[in-house]
């Protein structure tokens, strides 16, 4: 399933101008909000089930992403991102960005818009996700170091997002399965990572029926110490799997251990192969590119031509 898509708007493109260069901190915290409302879209897909501190849904289903999980330190201006998400098209409509205390005025700027692009199809700039976006409209500085920072310090949070959606859980339901208020929920879901509790985790686990495992690598680790390191971890739950045929003897159990044997050494032949096609294809593609033509110079071609002519006069 293809997933929701931004679609910017001229409005919206003019104020993104103005909030990156005045407000960056503030216009980095509701893009940040922004990336967690797509990322549920993109695994439930009814914008109707997505209901957040954040969210406010207003007239004609324009919704309002404020700056809600910034944590109380942060002062910011209630700045406001107003967007459309259309069921039919997957898109989100990037409406445009304004305060609360304008509230009333943008809301109304924004039915405009939305009434005009239901009426006439407009082309416009589109991209996949936040991050591209802000790579292909930010031009300060200042702003694409602050989304950085905000997206950076909510992985955690966005990732229980992502657990609950897989579930197919709305916020209420997680919260009845808890046995806590969806209040609580929603700031667990709009934290910095910094603000989350063990006890958060394991809350979710249990309601989720999953096991909690926590783990600490070196920051050092690179991609290559990473596959080893799974590596290992399938070769010792292999030999976990021998140890139950060691310990008890059962014709079933050993037809079973060997039928999977078979089956994981079919499958890690294939998950290695896969991976080296596709970087051979790579590789030749680049020596492909990089072969020399030659292409004779005016020069020669004028002088080949003139031998050409030669011969044919001798032969008269």
């Amino acid at each position: 399933m293809e997933g929701w898509i931004l679609e910017s708007t001229e409005q919206y493109e003019r104020d993104f101008r103005y909030f990156e260069k005045k407000h960056p901190d503030e216009l980095s915290a509701v893009l940040n909000n922004l990336d967690r409302y797509q990322l549920e879209l993109n695994i439930n897909g009814n914008p109707l089930q997505v209901r957040t501190g954040y969210l406010h849904f207003e007239p004609d289903g324009i919704k309002a992403i404020d700056q809600k999980g910034r944590g109380k330190k942060i002062k910011l201006q209630q700045t406001r991102l107003y967007i459309y998400p259309d069921i039919k098209t997957k898109k989100i409509f990037l409406l445009a960005i304004g305060t609360k205390t304008n509230q009333n005025e943008d809301i109304n700027k924004c039915r405009k818009i939305v009434k005009k692009s239901r009426k006439v199809k407009v082309m416009a700039k589109t991209y996949k996700n936040v991050k591209e976006m802000i790579r292909n409209m930010a031009t300060e500085q200042r702003l694409k170091m602050s989304i950085s920072k905000e997206m950076a310090s909510t992985q955690l949070s966005k990732f229980l997002i992502t657990l609950r959606c897989k579930n197919n859980l709305t916020q209420k339901q997680i919260a009845k399965k808890i046995g806590c208020t969806q209040s609580r929920i929603s700031k667990i879901e709009t934290s910095q990572d910094e603000d989350i509790r063990i006890k958060d985790l394991i809350d979710y686990a249990k309601a989720l029926n999953l096991k909690l495992e926590i783990g600490y690598r070196h920051s050092s680790m690179k991609i290559v110490d990473l596959i080893k390191y799974h590596a290992l971890k399938i070769c010792e739950y292999l030999n976990q799997l021998v140890a139950i045929t060691r310990d008890k003897e059962d014709a079933a159990i050993d037809k079973g251990v060997e039928s999977f044997f078979g089956e994981t050494i079919y499958n890690m032949i294939r998950l290695i192969a896969e991976p080296y096609l596709k970087f051979k294809k790579i590789k030749d593609k680049r020596k492909q590119e990089k072969e020399v033509i030659h292409i004779s110079n005016p020069f020669d071609l004028h002088e080949k031509n003139f031998h050409e002519e030669e011969t044919i006069k001798n032969l008269n």
